[in-house]
């Protein structure tokens, strides 16, 4: 089962077997962080409500994580939202 599944307007998520998909619209991400332990993101959703979610790695096969962080790192950093964020962050320092 693959946790994650990148298409061309979203990103669905499924963590475990028997769990309702995520699906998180591509320009809704805010913010995008990795380690070595989890993928950790927070993302804006339909009703304008700020959630963070958190997919450990130990879910994701050892051989597709890095691939894996460089598309959703993709995905956030070319969402209008996390450009929106980024500007509002530098307009408060």
């Amino acid at each position: 089962m693959e946790v994650v599944q990148i298409f061309d307007k979203h990103v669905e998520i499924k963590k475990i077997p028997g769990a309702n998909k995520l699906f998180i619209k591509k320009d809704g991400f805010t913010h995008f962080q990795h380690d070595e332990s989890a993928i950790r993101f927070t993302y804006i959703t339909d009703n304008g409500e700020k959630k963070s979610q958190e997919i450990p790695l130990m879910f994701i096969q050892e051989d597709k994580r890095q691939e894996l962080v460089e598309q959703l790192q993709s995905v956030v950093h070319t969402s209008a939202n996390y450009a929106e964020q980024t500007m509002e962050e530098v307009a408060q320092s």
